[in-house]
């Protein structure tokens, strides 16, 4: 005893039950789904429960403490669960899905399939190039059909072929300006040039450092743009004063005009002295040409004079080489204008009408003039105009009458007057012939 207490000793029975209501405090989660990279990943993280260990299986059948590792694409199923023991309860399976994604390869199958599509264009004409291309192309194939491929891996094979695809562009271009050979001015040659420069065209700037031959490619042109204003030159042949022939000049000279002072340094003087010749000799025929043309209706005037004036001084001034093209309807034109108007003078030369022989003579010299012109040279003169003549005809004819009439008349009266002077001698004779009898 102690303290006036004591102690008294005796026995019992303690009953330990078993605990059933077993339940995780930390719940195992699944790991999101991601993307395969080539490393084992835990598929899902630890799990705690109040009691006993918790225990994984990817199979469903063989469980262990260890969290389960994947580092391959596909689906995956974890299993959890608490056994059950003598002392507590387990914790009943359960699961859930984990997904490694493979890389995605949209970009990887679009550089492929423009590979292969370029592959397809080059294989006949560029057999080389293609083979060497299509090397790369199978080495991606094998990428594009292969599960476990990483991004890196996936990012390295694009990067692949995009730079044979530049590679196989580049020669490319180079052999097409090494097929360009020498330069002439022909659909052919022509159709070299135009292909070899517009595939460089299409080169990045990256790629066009790459083509070794390019001065090649603007000599080649430089030359042909040339050699094409020298042949449309040449073409032009003997001037005409036709549409075509004008055609032929204008289109020279337009190419001429286009081209650069260096490609223009490759025409020889001779040629553009020879269209310019060309422009010389169609512009002098056309500009007289239209000073025919612009005479116009006919009419007793100044202006019509003038317009047939310098109609006739712009032809007589050109060279024998330009009336020599000068167009047959535009001289017989004029001369048909020169003839018609020479005709309306001589009618208003006439003026006015009388019984005279300058009126007689300038009449008859009107009409025997415009009797001499011909049916197309009488219908350049107008009806009014012709109407002078016509109107001078009458007048003259009534004027002769009417001299004739009085003429007529005055004689008329003298012989009248005879007969009664006559009359009076007489009877004077017999009167005095009386006057003697008695």
């Amino acid at each position: 005893t102690a303290d006036g207490y004591s102690i008294t000793t005796g026995s019992g029975t303690i009953t330990i039950t078993k605990y059933t209501e077993n339940s995780y405090t930390t719940a195992p989660i699944a790991t999101q789904d991601f993307t395969y990279d080539g490393s084992y990943h835990e598929l899902c993280s630890a799990g705690v429960a109040q009691f006993g260990d918790v225990l994984y299986s990817i199979d469903g059948e063989t469980f262990s403490t260890t969290i389960p590792q994947a580092n391959t694409c596909g689906q995956y199923i974890v299993y959890y669960k608490v056994l059950d023991t003598d002392n507590y309860s387990g914790i009943a399976e359960a699961s859930f899905t984990v997904n490694i994604l493979e890389v995605d390869k949209t970009d990887l199958i679009a550089a492929y399939d423009a590979a292969v599509a370029y592959h397809q264009t080059i294989k006949t004409d560029y057999p080389d190039i293609a083979e060497a291309l299509y090397e790369i192309i199978n080495n991606a194939s094998v990428t594009i059909t292969t599960i476990n491929s990483t991004t890196t891996e996936v990012s390295n094979v694009i990067l692949f072929l995009d730079e044979a695809m530049s590679v196989a562009k580049v020669d490319v271009v180079i052999e097409d300006i090494n097929s360009i050979g020498t330069v002439e001015y022909s659909d052919a040659c022509n159709t070299l040039i135009t292909t070899a420069r517009e595939k460089y065209d299409a080169l990045t700037d990256e790629e066009k450092a790459d083509v070794t031959n390019y001065p090649t490619l603007t000599v080649a042109e430089t030359t042909y743009n040339a050699n094409k204003a020298i042949a449309l030159i040449e073409a032009i042949g003997d001037v005409a004063y036709t549409d075509a022939s004008k055609a032929l000049i204008d289109t020279a000279r337009d190419v001429y005009d286009s081209l650069a002072d260096e490609e223009k340094a490759l025409v020889p003087t001779s040629y553009l002295t020879a269209l310019e010749a060309a422009e010389d000799l169609y512009e002098a025929v056309d500009e007289a040409v239209s000073t025919v043309n612009s005479i116009g209706a006919l009419s007793y005037s100044d202006t019509t004079k003038s317009s047939i004036t310098s109609a006739r001084s712009a032809y007589d001034s050109l060279s024998s080489a330009e009336k020599a093209i000068f167009p047959a309807s535009s001289l017989t034109s004029l001369e048909n204008n020169e003839a018609a108007y020479s005709v309306i003078e001589a009618i208003y030369a006439i003026g006015e009408v009388t019984n005279s022989n300058a009126s007689a003579d300038a009449i008859e010299a009107a009409r025997e003039a415009y009797d001499a012109l011909t049916d197309e040279q009488k219908e350049l003169i107008a009806s009014d105009d012709y109407e002078v003549l016509t109107e001078a005809e009458t007048s003259y004819d009534d004027a002769v009458d009417d001299a004739r009439n009085k003429k007529i008349l005055g004689f008329s009266l003298l012989f009248l007057l005879l007969i009664i002077i006559g009359a009076l001698v007489a009877f004077y004779v017999v009167k005095k012939h009386k006057k003697a009898n008695a």
